[in-house]
């Protein structure tokens, strides 16, 4: 009777081998969505940095805030990379700014601009990226879809804007001694309608780019 092999006349020592030797390539792919998704994040956390600084020069001079895109940018940036890389990306383009680059509105920079009448939104921008993310990132670790994906990333990014003038009017007042009206009137009321339609394009947006992230393989 031949040596340990089964019906089909293959040794078993062959089959053995084979199953531990496969088991390291299986780990190996198991891996590497998550090593996908990692790199994604840390590109688009760069390339929204990047998208800050250019959309603080699309702006309409308007004193003492401007009116810029930035907010809409916060705001993607947060649903796409979560409460993690969302902050990260908008706290290095701030950064990047306090450093004397000209990345903040109308071409400026330095921390004056920080310590300025603006400065408060600047961090509230990084606040609202975290709100955000941690609605996004919610949604997805629940695997929640279609319209409740919608409703989470709808009240994250109404949070996520109300947090930018919690901190930016408040701020406001200290650094120009406005009364809280004249801080509102001023910081607060001309932006109301613009910010609702970028809170619309914003879930827009971060549900498209995901699907189309998610259908690579990238997240």
């Amino acid at each position: 009777m031949p040596e340990s092999s089964d019906a089909t006349g293959v040794d078993a020592s062959v089959l053995v081998g084979a199953s531990v030797g496969a088991a390291p390539a299986g780990a190996a792919v198991g891996r590497a969505p998550s090593d996908s998704a990692r790199v994604t994040k840390l590109a688009l956390a760069g390339v929204f940095a990047a998208v800050l600084a250019v959309s603080a020069w699309v702006s309409i001079p308007f004193h003492p805030v401007p009116l810029t895109l930035q907010t809409l940018t916060v705001l993607v940036a947060g649903g796409l990379l979560g409460r993690i890389w969302g902050p990260v990306s908008v706290g290095v383009y701030v950064l990047v700014g306090v450093a004397g680059v000209p990345v903040f509105s109308n071409g400026s920079g330095g921390v004056g601009v920080l310590l300025g009448p603006t400065g408060g939104y600047l961090v509230g921008f990084i606040v609202a990226a975290f709100i955000v993310g941690a609605a996004a990132d919610m949604a997805r670790s629940r695997g929640w879809r279609g319209r409740r994906v919608t409703v989470a990333l709808g009240v994250g990014v109404l949070v996520g804007s109300a947090a930018i003038y919690a901190v930016g009017v408040p701020w406001l007042m200290v650094v120009t001694g406005m009364t809280p009206v004249a801080a509102l009137a001023a910081g607060l009321v001309p932006f109301l309608v613009g910010d609702a339609l970028k809170a619309i394009v914003a879930v827009v947006l971060v549900r498209a780019v995901g699907a189309a992230l998610e259908a690579q393989g990238l997240r």
